[in-house]
């Protein structure tokens, strides 16, 4: 519904009264239709600045398939409707008309029916809406939250070839990013684009006439255009905005020009260093320490690593140079500073990311040259985080294991970045054994493993210095880490580290000693195994029950039938009281091996005796109204006796649903009528026995 104040309404009324008083004079009819329409009105579209492209009137008029909404309201109750005919009788100038409808457009006391009415107003005695006029409608939709109606109205003017100006442009990207419409506003960007629009002319514009008061406003503004990572400018718009700041006589920064190398085209890297500066010094961008730290660090992204060792070696070339020869290596051949006086041969506000994008390339340049050992030191500073996380990477990549260094009077250096086999050895030489166990915690959390001498060595200094409790996490940490199934040829060393604590009097945990047996299982090292299992059942450790669970669980699966009999019967010598998994494991191993029925009921006996397998074994009679069903369900909690409450139902081993299945047989409770749940490799391996 159209609201209207009581003057707008009185307005009309004394219109109309004029027109029904003045009824008696004849006027001539003039045609509102397009084909009437004065030389000056005729000419108009030819005045527009027509640099707006077809292809940006087809693009951005595809955002919505509508070209704006039809008013409701009729023209002659339009706002501006008496302004329109008093033009149409020529006693209003053009440009006063189109003022006065921007103003009835952006007086939020007229709904946005008023508004579209104000414009069908305008076209009906011939004029064109301006980019004023369609810029306070865009204005009032998106103050409204209407954010497709506002793409409409700018549909609607490419389709009328109205040039939106740079202001209208930014209200609609800002509206769109807001809203999280991230198309449109990819979309927005690339009309801007084309029609040769950038990103910064509002900024540059408002401050075009006091450009020293604005220089920072503007420097702020286009840095956060080119850097905008959800939306990135391409190279054109990136030479735009350069080239909107020099024309109002503001000098771009390091960053500004980093931001526009950033939109420098990826495929372009592929050419000559040569012919690749001499297009940025074309496009108005000085080859500088941040640029050619950028250009460098975009080629390792891109991998192109040749392309960045020649930037490099070609900043090192120029006059004057732009790094500075020893880049950053010190006199010895042992430390490499990441500092601005030691790598780079001039000033700049931006050197933490130069010296950051210069990281890789510049390790690649001196491990190249042979400057680089298990020794070497990286002096990387404290405030830079990126810096070391990249210096640190590139240690990885060269073998070495990045951990903080350490002073010469044993307390870190968090500036700098070593190889963590070479601290190590360092502090255990110099019996260190506080840093020594920090440093191998690091190593380790990294994913790594120090060689075994040096993990040797660790062990047993904390055994002599009586820190047996270190000695023994030192020793199963290490179990735990070789003996995992990625790591085979780190088995030998767990078995190394194992047969160390036990001569040395101490013994690992029981999460060690059960990695360990599973890998020498995994590795069919079946004596292994044994002589691990017999010690581990001497060590008075808490949780026996874990490995000796996992050990009878291992050679089900291997078909070591022997061997969990033993360990079954070796658990039950040392005092370990069996639970549902061993019998579970053990039931499924002399099934798998075929072994005499009486065995297997004697143990499935015993499990309902000592309270772990619920006598009924999975079976139930349902009742109901009209039958007896009898089921038989093959699940962990329908056998225990003592189901975990809140678990997820999990199925048994196959050949243990086997003699369960068999057990029940020779009891009589299977027919025909038994219903079964289980998974279906559980169903397969009944049917089988059913069939054979």
């Amino acid at each position: 519904m159209r609201g209207t104040s009581s003057r707008q309404e009185h307005r009309r009324i004394d219109f109309r009264s004029r027109d029904t008083d003045s009824s008696q004079r004849k006027r001539p009819h003039r045609d509102p239709s397009p084909e009437y329409v004065p030389a000056r009105w005729r000419d108009r579209d030819q005045r527009q600045r027509d640099i707006q492209s077809k292809d940006v009137t087809v693009e951005l008029g595809a955002l919505l398939e509508t070209h704006g909404s039809p008013s409701r309201i009729a023209w002659q109750q339009a706002p501006n409707a008496g302004a329109c005919r008093a033009y149409r009788r020529g006693s209003a100038r053009e440009a006063n008309v189109l003022d006065q409808t921007a103003r009835h457009v952006r007086d939020i006391r007229y709904s946005l029916d008023d508004a579209r009415a104000c414009l069908l107003a305008l076209r009906k005695v011939g004029l064109a809406p301006d980019v004023k006029v369609y810029g306070a409608l865009v204005a009032r939709c998106v103050a409204r939250g209407e954010i497709n109606e506002a793409l409409e109205v700018l549909a609607e003017m490419l389709t009328f070839r109205v040039v939106p100006d740079a202001r209208l442009y930014n209200l609609l990207v800002q509206a769109c990013d807001k809203a999280g419409m991230d198309d449109q506003v990819q979309q927005l960007y690339a009309a801007m684009h084309q029609a040769g629009i950038a990103r910064n002319a509002s900024i540059c514009g408002l401050h075009r006439n006091k450009p020293k008061e604005g220089a920072e406003d503007v420097r702020r503004v286009t840095a956060a255009c080119l850097f905008d990572h959800r939306h990135r400018a391409s190279w054109l718009e990136a030479l735009a905005c350069l080239g909107e700041m020099k024309k109002m006589g503001v000098e771009p920064d390091d960053l500004i020009f980093r931001g526009a190398v950033l939109a420098y085209p990826k495929e372009c890297l592929a050419k000559d260093v040569s012919q690749i500066l001499d297009e940025l010094k074309h496009a108005g961008i000085p080859v500088g320490i941040a640029v050619l730290a950028q250009l460098i660090d975009m080629c390792e992204q891109e991998d192109q690593k040749d392309r960045a060792m020649e930037l490099l070696k070609e900043g090192m070339r120029l006059e004057p140079p732009l790094f500075k020869p020893e880049l950053g290596l010190g006199p010895g051949g042992t430390l490499i500073s990441f500092y601005s006086h030691g790598v780079l041969n001039g000033a700049t506000r931006e050197f933490d990311t130069t010296l950051s994008n210069l990281a890789r390339t510049l390790i690649r340049f001196h491990y190249s040259n042979k400057a680089i050992g298990a020794g070497t030191q990286f002096d990387v500073g404290m405030r830079n985080a990126r810096l070391k996380s990249i210096v640190a990477q590139c240690m990885r990549d060269m073998g070495f294991f990045p951990v903080t260094g350490i002073k010469t009077d044993g307390t870190q250096n968090p500036a700098r970045l070593e190889s963590g086999q070479t601290v190590l050895s360092r502090c255990l030489h110099y019996g260190d054994l506080n840093n020594a166990l920090a440093v191998l915690r690091e190593i380790m959390d990294q994913g790594f493993l120090p060689d075994a001498a040096a993990c040797s060595k660790l062990i047993s200094a904390c055994h002599e210095h009586g820190r047996t409790n270190d000695s023994a996490d030192v020793c199963s940490a290490l179990i735990v880490a070789c003996a995992k199934p990625e790591r085979p040829e780190r088995l030998d060393d767990a078995l190394h580290y194992f047969r160390q604590m036990v001569d040395l009097g101490g013994y690992p945990d029981a999460a060690a000693c059960k990695a360990l047996i599973h890998a020498c299982g995994s590795a069919g090292r079946r004596d292994d195994a044994l002589a691990v299992f017999g010690k581990c059942l001497a060590f008075p450790l808490k949780f026996k029950l874990a490995f000796c669970n996992a050990m009878i669980s291992m050679c089900e699966q291997l078909e070591w039938t022997h061997e969990a009999r033993l360990a079954f019967n070796g658990m039950l010598g040392a005092g370990v009281q069996p639970n549902a998994g061993t019998y579970f494991s053990l039931i499924a191993a002399y099934q798998r091996d075929g072994q005499p029925k009486e065995k297997v009921e004697r143990l499935i006996s015993d499990a309902v005796r000592e309270g772990h397998f619920d006598p009924g074994l999975g079976y139930v009679v349902a009742q109901s109204e009209w039958e007896t069903v009898p089921i038989l369900e093959f699940s962990v909690d329908a056998i225990v006796a003592k189901p975990v409450k809140g678990a997820a139902p999990r199925t048994v081993p196959p050949h243990l649903a086997l003699a369960l299945f068999r057990h029940h047989r020779s009891h009589g409770r299977i027919d025909a009528n038994t219903q079964w749940i289980a998974d279906d490799t559980i169903k397969a391996k009944v049917a089988e026995l059913i069939s054979g």
